[in-house]
């Protein structure tokens, strides 16, 4: 790459073994490039990774500070470290055009975490992706820190770090003044009931929020049903994940009341792999005859039966917007799942009906 002659506008080089010198090279160039907007050198899932390290430190200040045109920069799985953050701070700090940032599975921890959220207040970023860093409670009040003042982050993920109820609180105390942040997820961090329970009161005033994801959070019937109880009132929220959260028909009660909600908004709900029963099943079927919002229900892997199913058959045939229903690895049998995959198709095929008039719309719009 010539310097000021480069025409490239995207580098992709995933999983290439590329080293801590052929990395600091890369970098390098890139930053006599003009017109670069994407960067990639990121690790692909099951494949060699690039191995750059933290020595690339130098080069990547000079490039994230100088670059006007670089939108996104996707480093995850390179075993930066926490170092690699103070000269990302300093750049972070210049940099106005930075979109997206990818640092997931870099090993950056507290000490890192701390660093980089000092650097976003002002900043230009949108979306920053931190999972997989032994980010803990430490580092995530820092990021409560910066959510808290004057920001553009619109979605953040904390997928598989070492978070817990101390730093649910912190981060669901900053996003209830929080207006921009649309989309968190933190799947895969022990946020516990008490967790659950926190992010419950921030959704009482929270509405910018639109996607949440607490996978695998060990959220149980206490941090579940009080995050039902908000979410009924919430107007903003549209995906909601609490697959694997350990989820129960003591729940039931709540459950029901959120999908019979006026205000709710949810459109994609995932409860896969909870202990949802039959009573569960007959709270939900409830609620569907009048809701109108809900289009992606995820009920894999739970603990309901034929009865339960035969509840939710009856609710399907008076619904007309779920379009995607997932019952499967359950104890329903075959005259109850066809049941179900049909009302569903009858639903798409409305859906799908409805739309053209609406792109028809659109496109006469922009032409």
């Amino acid at each position: 790459m010539k310097p000021n002659n480069c025409s490239l506008e995207t580098m992709v080089l995933q999983s290439n073994n590329i080293g801590p010198v052929g990395g600091a090279a890369i970098l390098a160039a890139a930053t006599s490039c003009p017109s670069l907007h994407l960067i990639d050198l990121s690790a692909k899932s099951g494949v060699n990774r690039n191995h750059i390290g933290s020595r690339c430190g130098a080069a990547l200040q000079a490039l994230v500070t100088n670059s006007t045109s670089l939108r996104e920069l996707k480093l995850g799985g390179n075993g930066l470290g926490p170092l690699i953050c103070s000269p990302l701070h300093d750049a972070l700090k210049a940099n106005h055009s930075l979109r997206l940032l990818d640092l997931s599975g870099n090993g950056i921890g507290d000490d890192g975490c701390g660093a980089l959220s000092a650097a976003l207040e002002n900043g230009s970023l949108e979306t920053l992706l931190l999972s997989r860093n032994s980010i803990g409670n430490t580092g995530a009040t820092c990021l409560a820190g910066a959510l808290s003042g004057h920001m553009l982050l619109q979605s953040l993920h904390l997928d598989e770090n070492a978070i817990s109820a101390k730093g649910a609180a912190a981060l669901s105390s900053a996003l209830r003044t929080n207006t921009q942040m649309t989309n968190l997820s933190l799947a895969g961090c022990p946020l516990g009931q008490d967790g659950g329970v926190a992010f419950a009161r921030c959704l009482q005033d929270n509405n910018a929020l639109q996607s949440l994801s607490f996978k695998k959070c060990r959220l149980g019937d206490r941090g579940s049903d009080a995050l039902f109880a908000a979410v009924a009132e919430n107007k903003s929220l549209t995906s909601l994940d609490m697959s694997t959260c350990n989820v129960s028909d003591e729940c039931s009660v709540r459950l029901g009341a959120m999908l019979n909600s006026q205000s709710c908004r949810i459109r994609i709900l995932n409860l896969t792999s909870n202990r949802l029963g039959d009573v569960a099943m007959q709270a939900i079927s409830s609620s569907l005859g009048s809701n109108k919002s809900l289009q992606i229900l995820k009920l894999r892997s739970n603990a309901f039966h034929d009865s339960g199913a035969a509840h939710l058959v009856s609710a399907m045939r008076n619904n007309g917007s779920v379009i995607q229903l997932d019952v499967e690895f359950n104890d329903v049998n075959y005259a109850n799942y066809n049941s179900l995959q049909h009302s569903v198709g009858e639903n798409l095929a409305k859906h799908r009906k409805e739309a053209i008039p609406r792109f028809k719309v659109e496109i006469n719009r922009l032409e």
